[in-house]
Order: structure tokens, then C-alpha cells, then sequence
């Protein structure tokens, strides 16, 4: 593995991409849907307690962005079904690199400097996943 710190960006800019090709968002394609798994994420580290460790609260995270998609994808108004094998590893893989890029490696486990960075980490995935949207255009093509 490469000793080089990884760059905030190019894994934010990942899980943007992550997120809208498996389609990891709420029902539409407002900002708080799009922030959805995000959202989840930083509310799932926010509970953190010394009697849970962060593995527990990663595994935690992907279960409940999952299961939100199930359940807003496997109501009879949906308009497509999940493909939850496929949806389910591009969850735990957007989680993983939440965990383990950012977290782990560039704030070194140190929650209190990643809470204070919140704001702007949330602001750059929404910028990275909006520029995921195709626009009119390039889907009229």
C-alpha cells in the first residue's frame, strides 16, 4: 500500500460517483435526497459512545442506508426495483470509503477534527454528486 495520505477530494469525488451510479439517494433529486447516504453516515459517527467501536458504527451505517433504500425502493409507487446484492455492495463499498479513507486515514480516527470539517465535506460530496447528474442535454443525445 502506498504511504502517500490519500486527498479528500478525489474519495469525495469517488463516493459522488459511487452514490449516483447505484443510485444511493432518497427518492428525488433535491439536495436533502442526494445527501442522503452522507447524512447517514455523519449521524451514525455522531452516536459514537467509548462502548461502541467505529467498525461497529461502519457495519451500523451500511445497514441503515440499505435498508432506507429498500424501503423507499420496494413500495408499490417506486419506480424500479433494487438489485440488492449489487446495491447492498456498493453501499458497504461507499461506507468503506467514508471509514476507511477519510476517517481512518486522512483524520486518523481523530472524530472531533472530522466533526468540525462536517460541514465542508457534506458541501463538496453535494457539489461532486450534482455534476454526477447528466444534464437535459446529454440525455436528449
Amino acid at each position: 500500500m502506498s504511504s502517500e495520505k490519500p486527498i479528500a477530494s478525489k474519495i469525495i469525488k469517488e463516493m459522488a460517483a459511487i452514490a449516483w451510479k447505484a443510485r444511493i439517494k432518497g427518492k428525488s433529486l433535491e439536495r436533502s435526497s442526494l445527501m442522503m447516504p452522507i447524512n447517514k453516515v455523519f449521524d451514525q459517527i455522531r452516536q459514537q459512545q467509548q462502548s461502541l467501536d467505529l467498525e461497529t458504527h461502519r457495519v451500523a451505517a451500511t445497514t441503515k442506508i440499505f435498508t432506507y433504500l429498500e424501503n423507499i425502493h420496494d413500495s408499490k409507487s417506486s419506480k424500479y426495483k433494487i438489485n440488492k446484492r449489487e446495491t447492498s455492495l456498493k453501499v458497504e463499498e461507499f461506507v468503506n470509503l467514508f471509514f476507511h479513507q477519510i476517517l481512518y486515514n486522512i483524520y486518523q480516527d481523530k472524530l472531533a477534527r472530522l466533526m468540525v470539517d462536517e460541514k465542508n465535506i457534506k458541501a463538496a460530496y453535494l457539489f461532486y454528486v450534482r455534476n454526477e447528474i447528466p444534464s437535459k442535454e446529454d440525455t436528449e443525445e
